[in-house]
Parts: C-alpha cells; sequence; structure tokens
C-alpha cells in the first residue's frame, strides 16, 4: 500500500504547528521527507515527518472544510498509527517495562494475545465522536477538554449515553479518556492533513515519554491503556478570523473508551461493531 518508511526528525524540531522555517532540510534523512501519499509511513516509529509540496497531488481539501470521508480518512490513519505505538511497547522489553511503572498492567497484553489489545473504531465510536464534536462546536470548546471543569457537558457521558443498552450482556463499561490537539487553518490538501496528524500525534506519545526515567503523560497514558479499546476523533469546527486563511481550524480530540466482561480482568472486547480503518493512499 505504501512505501515503507521511517520518521527522522526530532520530535521538538519544529516551533509551531507545521513550521519548518527552522529546519536544515539538508540535515533531514531522505525518510523523514514527505512528498505524495504513498510515503506517509504506516507504523509509528519517534520522529516527524517534514511535509514537502513538490509532488503533493492528493485530494484537496474545500473552503468549507474536511468532509465526513476525509475526517474517517484521518480517523483510520490515526487507530493505525496507535496500534503501531502499541506493538512497540507492548513487544520491546525494555518498553514494555514502563506499563508496569506506569500502571499499565502488561500481564493483560503479552505477546501471544496482542492482537487482542489494539484500538478498534467501531459504530459506537463513531457516532459518540460525531456527537461530541458537534456538542464542541456548538459551545466553541476550542482548546479545553469536554469536562464539567471547563463548564462543559463530560466526555464520559456522551459515551455512556451512546453505549446505553448497546454494552452486551456480561459485560460493563470500564474506562474513558480523552485526547486533545488543534488543526490551523493553514492546510489545502489531505496530504498537508496527514502529515500534521502524525506529527501532532508524535508529540502526544514519544514526545510524551522519557526514556530514562519511564515517566508517561497523559495523553500517551491513554494510548497504551490496554483498557481502552475503542476510539473515535471528534472534529469541533472553527472558522478562522486569520486573514488570508480559508479553510476551518479544527479542534481534534480522541474519545477513548472500553469494556471489561463481568467477573473477568478481559478489557478486548470492542465497544460496538468494527469497522474497517483500511485506507487508500495515492
Amino acid at each position: 500500500m505504501n512505501v515503507k518508511r521511517d520518521a527522522g526528525l526530532p520530535v521538538n524540531a519544529l516551533s509551531t504547528d507545521s513550521d519548518y522555517s527552522n529546519v536544515d532540510m539538508t540535515k533531514v534523512k531522505s525518510s523523514a521527507i514527505v512528498s505524495e501519499e504513498n510515503e506517509i509511513p504506516m507504523t509509528f516509529k519517534k520522529g516527524l515527518l517534514v511535509y514537502n509540496a513538490s509532488a503533493d497531488h492528493s485530494e484537496r481539501v474545500a473552503a468549507s472544510g474536511l468532509t465526513q470521508a476525509q475526517k474517517q480518512k484521518l480517523n483510520n490513519l490515526s487507530v493505525i498509527w496507535l496500534n503501531s505505538l502499541r506493538s512497540q511497547f507492548y513487544q520491546n522489553p525494555s518498553l514494555r517495562s514502563a506499563l508496569t511503572k506506569n500502571g499499565l498492567n502488561p500481564n493483560k497484553v503479552g505477546i501471544n494475545s496482542l492482537s487482542k489489545y489494539q484500538l478498534h473504531t467501531t459504530d459506537l465510536s463513531r457516532s459518540w465522536g460525531t456527537r461530541i464534536g458537534s456538542y464542541r462546536t456548538s459551545i466553541n470548546a476550542k482548546y479545553a477538554h469536554t469536562i464539567p471543569a471547563n463548564g462543559m457537558k463530560s466526555y464520559n457521558s456522551f459515551i455512556v449515553n451512546t453505549t446505553k443498552g448497546h454494552v452486551g450482556r456480561g459485560f460493563y463499561l470500564s474506562n474513558t479518556g480523552e485526547n486533545l490537539y488543534q488543526i490551523n487553518s493553514n492546510k489545502e490538501t489531505m496530504l498537508q492533513y496527514e502529515v500534521d496528524l502524525y506529527n501532532k500525534l508524535q508529540g502526544m506519545t514519544w514526545g510524551e515519554y522519557n526514556a530514562g526515567s519511564q515517566v508517561m503523560g497523559g495523553h500517551l497514558n491513554n494510548a497504551l491503556c490496554p483498557s481502552l479499546s475503542t476510539v473515535s476523533m471528534a472534529f469541533e469546527s472553527r472558522r478562522s478570523h486569520t486573514k488570508g486563511s480559508s479553510n476551518p481550524d479544527y479542534y481534534v480530540t480522541w474519545e477513548f473508551a472500553g469494556k471489561c466482561r463481568k467477573h473477568s480482568n478481559d478489557h478486548s472486547v470492542p465497544v460496538g461493531r468494527v469497522l474497517s480503518t483500511n485506507v487508500a493512499m495515492n
């Protein structure tokens, strides 16, 4: 589907959103420079990508903003990358020990059962993602989590209401979480959005891991937590007043949830009917 490439730019290399002005391109590994969609990596090793517009023939994003299909493509890519991240932490002994240190109980994610502890997008998570995105747009939430402390309904309440009657007999909804980031309105193609998403996800995962102390930040904890089996992105659309901008800003949240089988410690069952996360790259 795509060329196997490893990102190579340090996670802290970009000063602001997609700003490559301070990057010495002569020192960037060719594997980190992305000019076409088929150069986007499906693995998620540590390191940022650099967008190169010279051969970008990807789908354009209209002034009205991302379509539902485009949003779903970004969602699916993020799930693929998060599962690649999980595979690395669950299978690498030195990274696996960090799970124990951060209370994520890697005993539930043994190598032999790794496939059971992948993240999924489901019909229910897509529904709660749509509801949360619409709600956040309606109240102008911007860069604030969907929690009562910020004067909002809780993201957890949307997930609970969406899954009511659908969790399944013998199960209970066990855990939820939310990650948040912003997409600025200076992008015209899907490749630009995809590179930005990859880099932002790098910042909130690898950028939150201290290899020396093995301390993890909250975003990374959600990304790796084995009791969170299901996720969907929620898009809050916000028309920018920045001079020259054409399409909306987006405040994007990942809305995580998990369920557990009663009288066991099995959190591997997705919340809802699993949807395909395959993506077509030009």
